[in-house]
C-alpha cells in the first residue's frame, strides 16, 4: 500500500484531494489532522466520504504534542489533543494514527524522568486506543540532540508491552530503521529504493515527484 500525506495537496478541498489521489492510482491517503482542523471538516461528514471512496485512509496526529513535557499544563494538554485525535480517527476509520514521541529536555537530570513520563503516557494512550478500536503508531526520529526516540533500542523499548493497538512506523533516512520492531510502514521523501521500505510505503514527498513517479511503487514486506 502506497499512502501521500494531504499536505502535498494543500489549497484543495477533501473531496478533490480523494479525486486528485484516485485519477493517480494510489492506494490511500494520510490526513493531517491539523489541515483537517483548519478546513474546518468534520469527522462525521469525512467518514461517508471515505465510505465512498476505494481509497485506503490514515490520519497524522496533532503535530505540536509534547507527551513528555516538564511543564505539567503543557503535558496536560498534549494528552488531551491526543485523545482527541484518538476519537476523530475511531470515527474516520482510519488503518493508523501516528503521533511524534516528543522532545527530549536539554536538561541531562531530566532526561530519564521524561522518558518514563511518555512511557507511562503511552500506556495511557494505549488504553485509550484499544477502547477506541483504533492503531497508534509512533516514527522512528530522525537524529538530533533533543530527539528522544531517534534509537530502534529506545523506541522499540517504548512500545514493547504495549498491546497490538501500538504499532511503530520506520524512517528511510534513519539507518536504526532496520531494527525497528512493530513496524506498519516507512516514512519516505523524493525518493525511495524497494530494500529501503517495511511495510507500506508512506509518501511525505512533494505532489509534483509523486506524479512524475519519482517514488516507485513498494509492495508490502
Amino acid at each position: 500500500m502506497n499512502y501521500v500525506t494531504s499536505v502535498a495537496l494543500w489549497g484543495l478541498a477533501t473531496d478533490e484531494m480523494v479525486e486528485a489521489v484516485e485519477r493517480e492510482q494510489m492506494d490511500g491517503i494520510i490526513w493531517s489532522y491539523e489541515q483537517l482542523k483548519q478546513l474546518n471538516e468534520r469527522p462525521e461528514r469525512m467518514k461517508r466520504q471515505h465510505e465512498s471512496s476505494s481509497l485506503r485512509f490514515a490520519l497524522d496526529g496533532p503535530s505540536d504534542l509534547n507527551l513528555c513535557a516538564v511543564n505539567e499544563t503543557i503535558r496536560r494538554h498534549s494528552m488531551k489533543e491526543a485523545k482527541r485525535a484518538i476519537e476523530w480517527a475511531r470515527t474516520l476509520g482510519v488503518d493508523w494514527l501516528r503521533f511524534d514521541a516528543g522532545k527530549e529536555s536539554m536538561t541531562p537530570a531530566l532526561r530519564q524522568w521524561q522518558r518514563r513520563t511518555m512511557q507511562q503516557a503511552v500506556y495511557e494512550l494505549d488504553v485509550a486506543a484499544s477502547r477506541a478500536g483504533v492503531v497508534i503508531a509512533f516514527g522512528l526520529q530522525l537524529p538530533s540532540p533533543d530527539a528522544l526516540f531517534a534509537r530502534a533500542e529506545r523506541l522499540n523499548g517504548l512500545v514493547k508491552h504495549c498491546s497490538p493497538h501500538v504499532v511503530t512506523i520506520a524512517t528511510g533516512s534513519n539507518d536504526e530503521s532496520h531494527r525497528l520492531e512493530r513496524v506498519i510502514g516507512t516514512e519516505v521523501g523524493e525518493r525511495a529504493e524497494r530494500g529501503d521500505v517495511r511495510g507500506d510505503a508512506l509518501f511525505y514527498g512533494t505532489w509534483e515527484a509523486c506524479q512524475k513517479g519519482a517514488w516507485p511503487l513498494m509492495p508490502n514486506g
